[in-house]
């Protein structure tokens, strides 16, 4: 992998582009009673969570792909890809709209049950985003032509 130090200031760029916005006019919830308050900040932190793990996994997918397509190890990439890594996660999170997902699509931030008795809150899987990020190739055209700058030939 990366050093760490490289891992992390990419992934605080795409933190930068890509912001986090917790929709606090839940138009389905409301705070009548400590049931509802408990969700909500059960959602907000469940919410943070994903959004971290489906930036992560991006920047690792699409770092693995670049290495492939290059055919140079992760360890030895060089940083002039780092900003064209970052542009292809971003791309990818807004073109497949996958920060849509961390939200349900009825802005109950993909809630499968709630329960007042003993105050549990299911969430839907991590699954369904995990799927549809591995069918998803980051490499475009326009990075093909930067890549191909940095591949090297396989014997």
């Amino acid at each position: 992998m990366l050093d760490l130090e490289r891992y992390g200031a990419m992934l605080e760029q795409i933190k930068l582009l890509v912001p986090f916005e917790i929709d606090e006019s839940t138009a389905s919830l409301t705070e009548d009673n400590e049931v509802i308050a408990k969700a909500k900040e059960e959602m907000k932190r469940k919410r943070e969570e994903l959004y971290t793990d489906l930036l992560t996994f991006s920047l690792s997918k699409t770092i693995q792909d670049v290495a492939n397509y290059t055919n140079i190890s992760i360890d030895e990439l060089p940083q002039e890809l780092d900003r064209t890594m970052v542009t292809m996660v971003i791309r990818m999170i807004d073109t497949h709209d996958l920060l849509s997902r961390v939200e349900g699509s009825d802005g109950t931030y993909n809630i499968q049950s709630l329960n007042e008795g003993d105050t549990s809150v299911t969430f839907r899987s991590k699954s369904e985003i995990y799927n549809a990020l591995q069918n998803i190739n980051p490499i475009s055209d326009n990075d093909i032509n930067v890549l191909n700058n940095f591949r090297r030939i396989k014997w």
